[in-house]
């Protein structure tokens, strides 16, 4: 069986991992994983991500990228540096199920909000990202996030649950979008503009992320922008 159906079955198997304890004691624990290298490799990039990715917000665009990468293109886009997807081609159809099936809007989401998201645990410690003089660049996971929750037929094939519904609605995944982060190139106007089209709640928490990105800028900042 190639790849591809291997990784949309949801097949399994077993591993033994094999490790020497704090005591010196030899160890070996059974998981389930799955047989599908290419759901192994997301699976790793993202305990790298948990583990590691807050730490390095200054130098991890290139990595971000890459789960959006995989979400959207097939390797032949990759080696032809494509830089635009087709949401026609199986590569784009076939990765999207994927990510939906692997519940990556949890672990995107959550990495964005950190202690703001429905999965934070209570006593739980998150690193903080950004400061006074700069922010992450969060425009990779947003651009997959958004891409996602715009697929209808997948949407209603995988329905999302309570946490992850928060946290595409989250107030301050509206703000993330106003402001991607530094080096961002993307521009979410238009999808903003789509989801405060005829939706007042959205475009109260939309309003109030602009208001406190004013208040963040400083007056003077803001006076000479406008210039």
């Amino acid at each position: 069986m190639e790849e591809r159906a291997v990784a949309l079955a949801g097949e399994k198997e077993t591993v033994t991992n094999n490790f020497t304890d704090s005591d010196g004691v030899d160890q070996s624990v059974e998981e389930q994983v799955s047989k599908a290298v290419s759901i192994r490799f997301v699976a790793i990039m993202t305990e790298i991500l948990m583990e590691r990715g807050a730490k390095n917000w200054r130098k991890f665009d290139s990595f971000l990228e890459i789960f959006y990468a995989f979400m959207v293109f097939s390797s032949e886009d990759i080696d032809a540096d494509k830089e635009t997807y087709d949401s026609t081609s199986d590569a784009y159809k076939v990765g999207v199920e994927l990510f939906f099936m692997n519940d990556m809007i949890r672990y995107l989401g959550d990495f964005i909000l950190q202690e703001n998201s429905p999965y934070n645990e209570p006593g739980q410690t998150r690193t903080q990202m950004g400061g006074a003089y700069g922010s992450p660049n969060l425009s990779a996971f947003l651009k997959t996030i958004i891409l996602m929750i715009s697929d209808r037929p997948m949407m209603d094939k995988y329905p999302l649950n309570e946490k992850n519904q928060a946290i595409v609605a989250h107030k301050d995944i509206l703000a993330k979008m106003i402001e991607p982060g530094e080096g961002s190139k993307a521009d979410f106007s238009d999808v903003l503009v789509n989801m405060a089209f005829d939706n007042v709640k959205v475009s109260k928490k939309m309003a109030k992320a602009y208001l406190k990105g004013v208040n963040k800028t400083g007056i003077d900042a803001l006076v000479q922008s406008l210039k």
